[in-house]
């Protein structure tokens, strides 16, 4: 099979307020079957634009139809349909912004303003535990606390695959404030999704990136738990570093990279 494109007899374009549009003659000759067949077969001849490659000569402009007809018993014209989106493409326009609240359940031993919570009790003298007798005993303890936590979720068109992004950026956190939070503090902000769908395989990309933020940061906190009675045991004074140790759980990133 032979393929010819760009026949000027039936090139066409137009402009409108939601860009480009460009139709380019193909014809591919000494085709075989019969009926759909021979035009399935056409549609794949090599020379044949695939669905998604960018027009050889604007930038941007993709490759989203192709429609075709049979000319005769070996020949078969196509009509090829590119798109340019009217859109600044060195700056993704966001398409929408979603925000909001949600709940996540976090153990604690420490109250609103950071005391450890703690409870005693005074074993009666006649305890059947000699060494109890008498004596108070004081022990700290987990509990299940809900945190609120705000969200933001972006969702805005992009030209390039975003698989490489989220590998990146997913499962991060902010090195410090950035474009969404300018008074952020490091490590507040979680990257928790990048997802693109592609409508015109591969060509454009509805890209959504999700942020969970946490304003005592995303850190992890390990308690020292008491053998003994399998509690953390009370605080004394000031905090200990033997009580409790604060370890960074995340990579940090710039996120102002992002461009969002």
């Amino acid at each position: 099979m032979a393929v010819k494109v760009d026949i000027i007899d039936g090139n066409k374009g137009r402009l409108t307020f939601a860009g480009w549009e460009f139709e380019r003659i193909a014809t591919v000759t000494g085709c075989g079957g019969d009926g759909h067949a021979k035009i399935y077969t056409a549609s794949t001849a090599a020379g044949m634009p695939a669905l998604g490659s960018v027009h050889p000569t604007v930038a941007y402009c993709y490759l989203l139809e192709k429609n075709a007809d049979s000319v005769d018993s070996e020949t078969v014209r196509f009509r090829l349909l590119y798109r340019k989106p009217n859109r600044n493409i060195s700056t993704p326009q966001i398409d929408t912004v979603e925000v909001g609240g949600t709940l996540s359940q976090k153990e604690t031993n420490r109250d609103i303003n950071g005391k450890v919570m703690t409870v005693g009790y005074t074993f009666p003298s006649d305890h059947p535990i000699k060494n109890y007798r008498s004596q108070q005993k004081i022990q700290s303890g987990l509990i299940n606390k809900l945190i609120p936590e705000h969200s933001i979720v972006i969702s805005r068109l992009e030209y390039a695959n975003p698989s490489a992004r989220a590998k990146e950026y997913v499962g991060t956190v902010n090195g410090g404030a950035w474009s969404l939070d300018m008074s952020a503090a490091a490590r507040t902000w979680l990257c928790t999704g990048i997802v693109g769908r592609s409508p015109d395989a591969g060509a454009t990309y509805t890209v959504t990136y999700s942020f969970q933020y946490r304003g005592d940061n995303w850190d992890g906190t390990m308690l020292f738990t008491d053998p003994a009675t399998g509690k953390p045991p009370p605080e004394e004074g000031d905090p200990s570093d033997w009580v409790e140790s604060t370890y960074q759980m995340y990579a940090m990133m710039n996120f102002n990279n992002l461009g969002l």
